[in-house]
């Protein structure tokens, strides 16, 4: 998953962007202040995440 915040193309991007497993569990999200990009994977029953800010 990739976020962006700032400005593009001239629209405000708000990031935020977030994974949510399917019993509707926030795991990792990213923040309003730059880039960045989630990397998560399942293993066996649980979940592992890593956040790489870009910006």
């Amino acid at each position: 998953m990739s976020n962006f915040s700032g400005k593009h193309w001239n629209i405000e991007a708000g990031g935020k962007s977030c994974f949510i497993n399917s019993k509707g569990e926030l795991k990792r999200k990213l923040t309003t202040d730059g880039e960045g990009l989630v990397i998560i994977e399942k293993e066996d029953d649980k979940w592992k995440s890593k956040l790489l800010k870009i910006k």
